[in-house]
């Protein structure tokens, strides 16, 4: 904690006073008995403290409040994270707004105890709000998952609008399937340098960059998912934006990137997480070493590259180093261009890299 992260460990412990109910309210004190902060307690956690202040205080209502306020001003839009868990001061709560829904989680088993007033707040913000409280987060932390509408009416089909395109939003009891906000802007982007180009989207999902790509005025786009259902959502979203011409691959995107016919002029590629844990971050690296290789590969002369990772434990340094081996591999030479990945309303907590859920570099091929 002397060092910023929110976290304390059970392996760190070397003793408790007190009542260890868990949900509790701690002092954290270093072994010198100096204060280190106040936190919610859970000693069936692996994380079995987190930080919510520096001082010595109770987390009230009045303080939760008045939190959720404050980090409801600083956000713009009607389609954001309105808050982000320990980097808005609330270990715990998430609250992402899809113009006119609300979908909230409560990841901690404190956090959890403050349902009803969480909901009072969120109803002065919008006419429909959804509990989507089913991460793995809280099964660690002896919860069970919920899903519920705790108020309004939930429409059977939802649409949001995204840089001018209509994205579908998926919120039901057996599938909560919300567009990636954290990418919207690199969506934008990606809209942007598509002009004239020949995009190809790996792990593309429900199609986020290939739209945007397409709407930009790409002269083809090709998406590529190992799951049929996302492609499915894609071929959806590109209908009822009245685009045609989405090529879709139900295939590894590694291998083929590795047999690709062409190459591109433009590659997205946005993997999913690749180490949860601090002991799978060898085989991540080697991972990203690998598909950026054959992405690298694949660009044409001048081409550009927009890869990113979104595992916590992989910091934009190895990243990048990463990177520059995988263009070795390749034998071609990049040049970094400036690049911001995670957007405002997914603040950075320093000295807690899990709150980075989002690293990217845009890189272009020097011919």
């Amino acid at each position: 904690m002397r060092r910023g992260h929110p976290w304390v460990f059970s392996n760190e412990i070397a003793s408790f006073k007190g009542d260890e109910t868990d949900a509790a309210q701690v002092i954290v004190r270093s072994h010198k008995n100096d204060v280190l902060g106040s936190a919610f307690y859970n000693k069936h956690s692996l994380v079995s403290a987190r930080y919510y202040s520096r001082k010595p205080e109770p987390f009230t209502q009045e303080l939760l409040t008045a939190r959720m306020r404050a980090a409801f001003a600083r956000r713009r839009g009607d389609v954001c994270r309105l808050l982000f868990s320990e980097a808005d001061g609330v270990p715990g709560l998430i609250v992402d707004q899809f113009e006119s829904v609300l979908v909230f989680q409560l990841n901690n088993a404190a956090i959890d105890r403050y349902r009803e007033l969480i909901v009072g707040q969120l109803i002065y913000h919008s006419d429909v709000i959804v509990e989507a409280s089913v991460s793995p987060e809280r099964i660690k932390e002896g919860l069970q998952p919920i899903f519920n509408v705790v108020h309004g009416d939930l429409p059977d089909q939802h649409t949001i609008s995204v840089n001018g395109l209509k994205v579908p939003v998926k919120i039901g009891s057996s599938d909560v399937s919300t567009p990636s906000l954290e990418q919207r802007f690199n969506w934008r982007l990606v809209g942007g340098l598509a002009r004239g180009k020949r995009v190809l989207d790996l792990y593309c999902g429900s199609g986020g960059f290939a739209l945007n790509a397409m709407k930009g005025g790409a002269t083809s786009v090709v998406a590529v998912d190992s799951s049929q259902s996302s492609l499915n959502d894609l071929q959806a979203s590109a209908q009822l934006n009245g685009m045609e011409g989405i090529k879709t691959k139900v295939t590894d995107a590694v291998q083929y990137a590795k047999s690709a016919p062409d190459e591109f002029d433009l590659i997205v590629c946005d993997p999913p997480v690749q180490a949860r844990s601090a002991k799978q971050l060898k085989t991540a690296l080697r991972h990203y070493r690998e598909m950026n290789r054959w992405c690298i590969g694949t660009l044409a002369p001048g081409g550009r590259l927009l890869t990113f990772t979104r595992s916590a434990g992989v910091s934009l340094s190895d990243f990048q180093d990463c990177i520059l081996k995988a263009s070795r591999d390749a034998g071609k030479q990049l040049r970094l261009l400036p690049f911001t990945a995670q957007p405002p309303d997914y603040p950075i907590f320093l000295g807690m890299p899990e709150s980075n859920c989002l690293k990217g570099l845009l890189l272009e091929a020097i011919e």
